[in-house]
C-alpha cells in the first residue's frame, strides 16, 4: 500500500479559513446583484420618467392651442386620472385656475414700503395708493371680468409597483387676447405722439409775412 507523505512546505486550509473564504465570496455575491438589481430599477424608472415627461408636455402643448382659440375664461377646468388611449399604463391630470397676481401690494411694497405706510396717511403712503388705485382700475378696464393669468399643471403618473410613479410640468398663461385688444386701442395714440412735425422752411421763419405767387413785395420801410 502507498503512503503519501506530506512533505514540510505544503499546506492546506482548515476548516474555519474555509468557512470564512465562502462567507467573503457570498457576501460579494450578494452585494454584486444588489448593485446590478438597482441599476436594472433606476434605468426601468429613468425610462418610465422620460416617457411620461414626453405624454406630459403632448397634454400641455393641447391646453396651449386652446389657450389660442378658445375664450380665456373658458379654460379653467380639473382633470383627474384619465389614461392615454395609445399609453394605457399612463394616467394623466390637468387642474388649470386663476393665478392671481398681486399687484397693488407689490407697487405699494415698491413705493411705500409696505401697506402700513399708505393706511398711516404719509405722503408716501398716499402716493402708492393714488398709483395703485389707478393700476388696478387700468387693469379692470383693459380684463374686465376675466382673469388675467391661469396656472396650467400638468401631472403624468405610471404604476412602479406598490406605489406610482409620477412627473409633472407647469405654465403660465396669459389673457393675451385682452392685452392685444389693448395695444389695438392705444394705437391711434401713439402713432399721434410718434408723428413727426411738419418741417417749416427757413424763409418762412425769417419773413412769416410769406406771399402768394405774382403778389408785388412791399420792401420794408
Amino acid at each position: 500500500m502507498n503512503q503519501v507523505v506530506k512533505k514540510d512546505e505544503e499546506q492546506s486550509f482548515t476548516l474555519i479559513e474555509t468557512v470564512i473564504a465562502l462567507a467573503i465570496i457570498a457576501f460579494l455575491i450578494v452585494e454584486v446583484a444588489t448593485v446590478q438589481g438597482n441599476a436594472i430599477v433606476f434605468n426601468e424608472f429613468g425610462r418610465r420618467a422620460t416617457q411620461a415627461s414626453w405624454l406630459a408636455r403632448r397634454v400641455m402643448a393641447q391646453v396651449e392651442y386652446f389657450s389660442t382659440i378658445k375664450p380665456f375664461k373658458e379654460l379653467e377646468t380639473s382633470v383627474v386620472e384619465q389614461k392615454f388611449e395609445d399609453f394605457e399604463e399612463y394616467s394623466y391630470s390637468v387642474d388649470i385656475k386663476e393665478w392671481k397676481f398681486p399687484f397693488a401690494s407689490m407697487l405699494m411694497m415698491a413705493l411705500g414700503g409696505g401697506e402700513g405706510d399708505a393706511e398711516g396717511g404719509g405722503q408716501g403712503g398716499n402716493a402708492a395708493g393714488g398709483i395703485s388705485g389707478m393700476i388696478e382700475t387700468k387693469v379692470k378696464q383693459v380684463f374686465g371680468d376675466e382673469p388675467i393669468f391661469l396656472l396650467a399643471r400638468v401631472d403624468v403618473s405610471w404604476p412602479e409597483g406598490a406605489t406610482r410613479g409620477s412627473t409633472g410640468i407647469s405654465y403660465l398663461m396669459t389673457n393675451q387676447a385682452k392685452v392685444d385688444q389693448a395695444i389695438l386701442l392705444l394705437r391711434p395714440v401713439y402713432e399721434r405722439l410718434t408723428k413727426p412735425k411738419p418741417v417749416v422752411p427757413a424763409a418762412n421763419k425769417a419773413n412769416p409775412q410769406s406771399t402768394s405767387p405774382g403778389e408785388p413785395t412791399i420792401p420794408p420801410e
